[in-house]
């Protein structure tokens, strides 16, 4: 069997949804797949991609929406996380959208997993935003972050923030 280029058919994404979510487990992968489960994104296979928002495209958070996904789908996503069994350490994971002030130029996404409150995390999201803007000499208009935290008292926890490129 010859398989080709077309075979593989990407599409450029209009519609970025922003989650998060946490997972507690016996060992980290479970961790990792319960946080996935608790963002609505468990049941997908993403793939990991870089951080650029095409002209004109259209940022909601997934309450703010329905995702109706098929099981098993391939979908694009930037994503973080963070796993900890340290009881008492407080992790969190943030993700956020730099949407440009002039609709013809490209967005951004950042994202970053710490040890410590999700505020720090939104910060540093926040501050990369900015400098991914400045980098691309580039107007920042509205900035969109969303965040997760979690503290391990028994179990292995995972904190996740995930952008859909849909």
């Amino acid at each position: 069997m010859k398989i080709t280029s077309s075979a593989v058919q990407w599409k450029i994404p209009k519609i970025v949804v922003l989650t998060k979510g946490v997972g507690a487990g016996n060992n980290e992968l479970t961790a990792f797949d319960k946080a996935l489960l608790r963002a609505g994104i468990g049941n997908l296979n993403l793939i990991k991609v870089s951080s650029i928002i095409p002209p004109g495209g259209k940022v909601v958070k997934v309450e703010d929406c329905i995702l109706d996904l098929p099981k098993g789908a391939l979908i694009p996503a930037v994503y973080t996380q963070i796993i900890s069994a340290t009881k008492g350490l407080t992790i969190s994971s943030a993700i956020g959208v730099g949407i440009p002030r002039r609709p013809e130029q490209n967005g951004m996404i950042l994202e970053a997993s710490i040890q410590g409150p999700k505020e720090k995390a939104e910060t540093l999201v926040r501050q990369m935003i900015v400098e991914a803007f400045e980098a691309r000499e580039m107007e920042l208009g509205e900035t969109v972050i969303i965040s997760s935290e979690a503290q391990s008292a028994h179990h292995i926890v995972c904190t996740v923030a995930a952008a859909l490129l849909l």
